[in-house]
């Protein structure tokens, strides 16, 4: 009795897994995590960037196997790329990075040309401002219940001017295709977070 019993478990436990993917998941996105920082840092980005070896595209590759890594990878490259440091060629190599694993459907709607020249002008007007990304925090996705090829991820901004700067915790929409995480979106989240 006590072996059916605990047969009827395992069976059980194993169809939680198979039926639930967010804890299959969870677990994943935990072993990626651990990973992530032997992947790809900061100081690397712009510098393999110019490169062009294609190794960063095979690490960002890597790191769109999970929501929470490409999300994670995406602030770092935006955190570079409101340094203040960089010329108007950097940001547009930076930004042709981005475009690798953003969906087809948000590059159909913001063509590059458009892209560049918008993301151009934002990083200057931080840098006229002075304002920088000094720090984020990249929260765990949340996935959709109903479709399995959603998640959501929320990732706090700290700039250098905490109380001056709008918007400073965004929402991404990633979808997954053919085994892979790509940005579909982003809205600004009007949660009051407190910075200390």
């Amino acid at each position: 009795m006590r072996k059916i019993i605990a047969v009827l478990v395992l069976i059980g436990l194993g169809a939680l897994l198979i039926f639930n993917p967010s804890i299959y998941n969870k677990n994943k996105e935990e072993a990626a995590e651990k990973l992530f920082d032997e992947i790809i840092e900061e100081k690397e980005i712009l510098p393999l960037a110019k490169a062009n070896t294609g190794m960063l595209t095979f690490n960002v590759e890597k790191l769109q196997k999970s929501p929470y890594e490409i999300i994670k990878f995406n602030t770092m490259l935006m955190k570079v790329m409101y340094s203040g440091n960089l010329t108007e060629e950097e940001v547009r190599l930076l930004a042709k990075v981005q475009r690798t694993y953003y969906t087809e459907d948000l590059l159909e709607l913001n063509p590059e040309e458009e892209h560049m020249a918008s993301i151009i002008e934002e990083v200057r007007r931080a840098a006229e401002g002075e304002d920088h990304i000094v720090d984020y925090r990249v929260m765990l996705p949340e996935y959709s219940p109903t479709d399995n090829t959603l998640a959501f991820v929320k990732v706090v901004f700290i700039p250098n001017s905490v109380g001056k700067s709008e918007n400073i915790q965004q929402q991404y929409v990633l979808e997954r295709s053919e085994g892979l995480w790509f940005i579909k979106g982003w809205v600004p989240v009007d949660d009051t977070i407190i910075i200390e």
